[in-house]
Parts: C-alpha cells; structure tokens; sequence
C-alpha cells in the first residue's frame, strides 16, 4: 500500500467533511480537504501512518502530542504502543510528555542541557 493509498484511507474513514472548497482552492479530479479541517489526533494518526509505510526499524517520535489534548494524547500512546509491539519496533520518543513516555516506553532518559549528558529516570523503568 503507498503512501498516498494509505493517507486517502485515515482521511476517508477518520476525517471530518470539508466544508468545501473556497476560491483559493484548487481541485484536481477530487474533493478539496484542507490540514485545518482535520482532527489533531487524525493528523497524528496520518503522520504515523506515513511514517510506518517505509517500514522502519526504529520509529522516531519528536514531540508527538503537541497539538494534542490529553485525551488524545492517551489515545495516540494507546495507538502507537499497539503499533509498536505489532510490529516489533524500537520507539524513540523526543518529548516533554512524560505520561506519553510512560505509555510508550520503558526508559527515560533525560538530557542535560548544560553538559549534554544523558541521564536515566529509574522512576520509568518497566523491567
């Protein structure tokens, strides 16, 4: 499945109606539906979509609840700890989020700004 096969389908299934096209769209053959119309968790739901689509080996997760609630963030560790463990990736998590981190991993490292030491939080040791 392409990439594009792949985000047209979390569109069709996940996505809001576009209210329609306005004088700055363009069509070409489909219907016109902006970044602004689509939910925060979907457009999260998308990126992982096309990041896993290059079937990698280590997935890279760089402030990945930013523009989400926290409902939404939960259910995106949810979807991306399922996707993970399904797929038998290694997920590294660039974040603030420690609840995220939580959910999704099973160590925190923090970095020190000062040295650029990493150090490991054992309060998230899962083994």
């Amino acid at each position: 499945m392409s990439i594009i096969e792949i985000t047209r389908l979390v569109l069709t299934r996940l996505a809001p109606a576009s209210p329609g096209p306005t004088a700055d769209d363009e069509l070409v053959g489909e219907p016109v539906l902006r970044r602004a119309d689509v939910l925060p968790l979907v457009r999260s739901q998308i990126y992982l979509a096309r990041a896993l689509a290059f079937d990698p080996a280590i997935l890279v997760l760089e402030h990945p609840t930013a523009n989400l609630s926290v409902e939404d963030a939960k259910a995106f560790a949810a979807i991306v700890s399922a996707v993970a463990a399904r797929r038998g990736l290694t997920t590294v998590g660039l974040l603030m989020d420690e609840k995220f981190a939580k959910a999704t991993g099973g160590r925190l490292l923090t970095w020190q700004p000062a040295t650029g030491e990493m150090k490991e939080r054992s309060s998230l040791r899962f083994w």
